[in-house]
């Protein structure tokens, strides 16, 4: 076995050994019996903090709890697994770019929001889906969205972490981008299989979207953008939390009761146009699809 075999092959190794640690251990074994009891503990014993956030833990409490745990985790064996398996200092990796962390965050922000439009505005107009507002008091409905801008800022930071900045990151080392791109998104399709197959399908699709704007950016905000606002303007307008959601084809609507929502057919032609854009705007973004990330 040659040393470009070795090297190929302990690379694939590190890859599934961080999927399995980040998952398995950094948001299973970690996130439930560590982080989880001790949040836990501290919002049930300081009733002064807990009357504060009482709105929170009414919405969203056990999913909110999860998705900081989770992320904990996922955070903390990621940079561990850099520092003491890759062996590459902390400022070396993703987050720490030199590149415009902020702008690159809000073009994600634009064209997640572009996405998410498209798929809400189809299932409305073709009665899909009916929606009606609720009465909020000003207070009530800050808490609601500050909530959720909270949670799906975690959830789409830690998937993004694992898939693209970590997964996607190593696999365009040694295969060409287009490979890798797929393959992380087979993965991140993979990882939403238990809700339904159409569930996971959709998913590959959005991960094709973030995994070539990685690709071709090397910046892991604008995926984080993506991600975010796709999930949090769906959770304002399909969690139940501020609107009456009344799904009448769930073939074509998804599932609109949780955060982030399953996904219906009609998702399928906001995420082609995804696609499209991503090709047309490519030139005008500099994107260079040939160079190789690498970690050190």
């Amino acid at each position: 076995m040659n040393n470009a075999v070795k090297h190929n092959l302990g690379i694939i190794i590190k890859i599934i050994s961080f999927y399995m640690l980040v998952t398995f251990v950094g948001q299973s074994l970690f996130k439930e019996y560590i982080v989880w009891p001790i949040i836990h503990y501290f919002v049930h014993t300081f009733q002064n903090y807990k009357n504060a956030i009482d709105i929170f833990i009414h919405l969203d409490y056990g999913r909110i709890v999860g998705r900081i745990s989770g992320f904990i985790g996922v955070l903390l064996f990621y940079f561990l697994f850099l520092r003491f398996v890759d062996k590459v200092p902390i400022k070396n990796s993703v987050f720490f770019k030199k590149t415009g962390k902020l702008k690159f965050f809000l073009y994600g922000m634009i064209l997640g929001t572009i996405l998410v439009g498209i798929t809400i505005s189809i299932t409305i107009l073709s009665h899909t889906i009916i929606v009606s507002s609720k009465m909020h008091g000003v207070i009530s409905l800050l808490q609601i969205i500050i909530l959720y801008l909270i949670a799906q800022l975690i959830s789409s930071t830690t998937e993004e972490l694992i898939l693209r900045g970590y997964i996607l990151n190593r696999l365009a080392e040694i295969f060409n981008p287009n490979f890798s791109v797929i393959i992380s998104s087979l993965i991140f399709g993979y990882m939403h299989l238990q809700v339904s197959f159409l569930y996971a399908g959709l998913a590959f699709l959005f991960g094709l979207i973030v995994g070539y704007v990685f690709i071709w950016t090397r910046n892991i905000y604008f995926c984080i953008g993506i991600h975010f606002s796709w999930n949090f303007i769906e959770s304002i307008v399909y969690s139940q939390s501020i609107f009456n959601v009344n799904v009448i084809y769930p073939l074509l609507g998804g599932a609109k009761n949780i955060t982030p929502d399953q996904e219906g057919l009609l998702s399928l032609p906001a995420l082609l146009i995804g696609l499209i854009l991503l090709v047309s705007f490519k030139n005008y973004l500099k994107i260079n699809p040939d160079k190789i990330v690498n970690l050190k």
